[in-house]
């Protein structure tokens, strides 16, 4: 990993990934680290196709999105739902056609682009980016479909972007002359793609995390993009690895807020079947105990969660997670069956 110096690491440098296809992460003190999704699925500060990291669900929009910047595709609208890499695939292509024209072709807002004075001048490659928000007044609409249509008579290539959550039912109908046009969808991403993601998202914030993690996050938290990012970046603000099994409890608490709003997942629902399916110590500590310490004391859930979950007090909650705690100071046999229940909620993390 290079660290920073005068000079800073170069381009090449900050972005080239390792062999496994996983960005090398910048110093956490990194001045170029990427703040944004597109930053993270490119792995670098400067959108660039040749070191994309394409996803079934995007491979054919980002090689028509390559063509069109070649030169060799001269109308192409790429459509998918919000936060998956539309606006990052739009930049990409806007510096690739910079090293072509001379000059890096901005990549507008179609609102702005439709209400500008200036529009219809415009001769170099135009890139428009959330098209759909130009086509919902009819004013707009018309006088986008009038340019658009100037630009095919007069043959200035032209890539648009459309945020959808469905693709249209009649979506080329909004394009003039739609046989044009190369139409292709980025769609979001299965579970699978989501953890790979998850790892590229890591890896760019300089976040160590173990695989039972990242397949947690691919899976369980829902949201786009930005989530995921979201979710990493509060855990570096915390700390940089959470590859240990206890490690894993914690960022998991730290991210239920996450989860809270973008998940039907719980994790209380789950600490707490593995700790009834692990016995009791003696008579004194039951399922009710054992769930409330791991909830308190491993993934340091707030204590109003874990006495609502529980339908206790939150003084009760814990009172049983610090009982456990002392008698756990003072009996190995007690660590030990504890620390046994903690690694089985992080392994039952992958097959629950």
């Amino acid at each position: 990993m290079n660290q920073i110096g005068s000079a800073g690491p170069s381009l090449n440098e900050r972005a080239r990934p390792e062999s496994n296809g996983v960005a090398i992460a910048p110093s956490k003190a990194d001045p170029y680290r990427p703040t944004r999704l597109s930053q993270v699925l490119f792995h670098t500060s400067t959108p660039q196709f040749d070191t994309l990291a394409p996803l079934p669900s995007n491979v054919e929009a980002i090689e028509s999105a390559m063509l069109f910047a070649r030169g060799l595709l001269s109308y192409v609208a790429i459509v998918g739902p919000s936060g998956w890499g539309k606006t990052h695939l739009l930049e990409a292509t806007s510096q690739k056609l910079g090293e072509t024209f001379g000059r890096i072709p901005p990549v507008l807002g179609a609102p702005d682009w439709v209400a500008s004075a200036t529009r219809a001048t415009s001769v170099e490659p135009l890139l428009l980016d959330n098209v759909q928000d130009a086509v919902k007044q009819p004013r707009a609409r018309q006088a986008l479909r009038i340019e658009l249509e100037r630009r095919i008579a007069s043959g200035k290539p032209t890539m648009l972007s459309f945020t959808y959550e469905q693709f249209p039912a009649r979506f080329r109908a909004q394009l003039p002359a739609a046989r044009s046009w190369c139409i292709h969808r980025i769609q979001a991403p299965s579970c699978v793609e989501r953890v790979i993601v998850v790892k590229h998202i890591a890896a760019v914030e300089g976040v160590q995390i173990s695989p039972v993690l990242a397949r947690v996050l691919g899976h369980r938290l829902g949201g786009n993009g930005r989530t995921v990012q979201g979710a990493l970046h509060r855990l570096r603000l915390v700390g940089d690895n959470w590859t240990e099994v206890p490690a894993v409890l914690r960022a998991l608490g730290i991210l239920n807020p996450f989860f809270a709003a973008e998940s039907s997942w719980d994790l209380r629902e789950h600490v707490h079947e593995v700790a009834a399916q692990a016995g009791t110590i003696g008579s004194r500590f039951g399922a009710t105990d054992l769930g409330a310490y791991v909830m308190l004391k491993a993934a340091h859930l707030p204590e109003d969660q874990v006495a609502l979950f529980y339908a206790i007090t939150p003084a009760e909650a814990y009172s049983r997670a610090t009982a456990l705690e002392r008698q756990m100071g003072t009996n190995t046999w007690t660590r030990a069956f504890v620390d046994g229940l903690v690694e089985r909620i992080v392994n039952g993390l992958v097959t629950g």
